[in-house]
């Protein structure tokens, strides 16, 4: 018995591509628009902000055209926050209290934020 793919629920797909890892996830965006549409949601639920990608995120957040850089902002509901160095020569890099309000104001949709894994752990607390 054979059964198209246009047949099978929706939900089916989404249940899926939970299994797929990021790479795998990002390359049916490019099947057709209803894969795309269910892949975007479930590759950018969750986000870290590793010591390398804080100082971008910085800049960004100063431009006045940082639509490009947080058009998914609204899709996140984790923000992981991590200060995990490449090397002891890497600058360490962490946000002001602006700075990282104006973030999470680009996240209106952020359920939870872990900065258990940043060295800035106390500072971050005092923030709020």
């Amino acid at each position: 018995m054979f059964i198209n793919m246009r047949d099978l629920p929706l939900q089916i797909f989404k249940e899926i591509f939970r299994y797929l890892e990021q790479k795998d996830l990002q390359t049916c965006y490019f099947v057709c628009k209803s894969w795309y549409d269910m892949a975007i949601p479930l590759n950018w639920g969750q986000a870290t902000l590793q010591n390398s990608k804080i100082a971008p995120a910085k800049s960004y957040l100063h431009h006045l055209d940082h639509s490009q850089y947080f058009k998914y902002g609204h899709l996140i509901t984790k923000l992981n926050i991590t200060d995990k160095k490449k090397s002891s020569q890497e600058i360490s890099y962490k946000f002001s209290k602006p700075e990282l309000l104006a973030l999470l104001s680009r996240l209106p949709n952020l359920n939870e934020i872990d900065i258990s894994s940043t060295s800035d752990v106390q500072e971050y607390r005092n923030f709020c």
